[in-house]
């Protein structure tokens, strides 16, 4: 069994935070984050797929008067005392800027000391519209102290969930009297949602374009998704 098996007993898994919209999912966010650096035990992570959310959360940080930094490459160098790095303040991470090593699931020998006893929440701010590019944010687990959780963020109305259920969850969750002012969290909500993101990479075109939005990425690789 690799490292992440004898740890974890398996791979992390996300735990989904649904929201109605977008909206009120950043708000959710907002406050996961403002109560991890009230924590001097919890270090905070932040990821993001598209730069126009990395503009949002940018934006979120600074009416917050939250310091934070912005990692980014080269390569191994990310990786060297990564949880240090992380502790010192918010650390916001674009997904693309993640080490070839993580993506491929290269598994580190064990953790410092130093860190051991911190954990770090990782805060992905929406899921990619197709499984990848989340399974290399659960890839950073290997990397991080052995107690860390990760959390992603989702609204109703994101063009890749709504173009797969979005629709019909939706009005079944209106029906079934879910407030506004909690999450939808279930193991079963979870599967869902990595079913739909299954389904939309079936449907993905062969040469993945990149773009600044869900939207748009939709648009361009995404056989038969038209914008609403």
């Amino acid at each position: 069994m690799g490292f992440l098996n004898r740890l974890f007993g398996g791979k992390p898994t996300f735990e989904d935070r649904v929201w109605f919209t977008r909206e009120l999912k950043f708000a959710d966010l907002r406050r996961k984050v403002a109560l991890d650096r009230s924590d001097d035990v919890i270090d905070c992570l932040m990821v993001y797929h598209f730069p126009d959310t990395g503009d949002r959360l940018r934006s979120e940080l600074d009416e917050l008067d939250l310091d934070y930094q912005q990692l980014s490459r080269p390569g191994s160098e990310m990786l060297e005392n990564f949880p240090t790095r992380i502790g010192s303040t918010i650390a916001l991470l674009d997904s693309n800027e993640i080490p070839e090593e993580v993506k491929r699931g290269r598994e580190k020998g064990g953790r410092s000391t130093p860190t051991a006893q911190r954990v770090c929440h990782v805060h992905l701010a929406e899921h990619f519209p197709i499984p990848y590019r989340d399974d290399h944010v659960l890839n950073l687990s290997a990397f991080l102290p052995s107690k860390s959780q990760f959390f992603c963020y989702v609204g109703l109305d994101e063009p890749w969930f709504d173009s797969s259920f979005g629709g019909t969850t939706r009005s079944l969750l209106e029906q079934l009297g879910m407030p506004d002012d909690e999450p939808l969290v279930h193991s079963m909500i979870a599967s869902a949602l990595r079913r739909s993101q299954e389904q939309l990479a079936e449907k993905q075109r062969g040469i993945e374009y990149q773009a600044r939005s869900s939207e748009v990425w939709m648009e361009r690789n995404v056989d038969g998704y038209l914008r609403t």
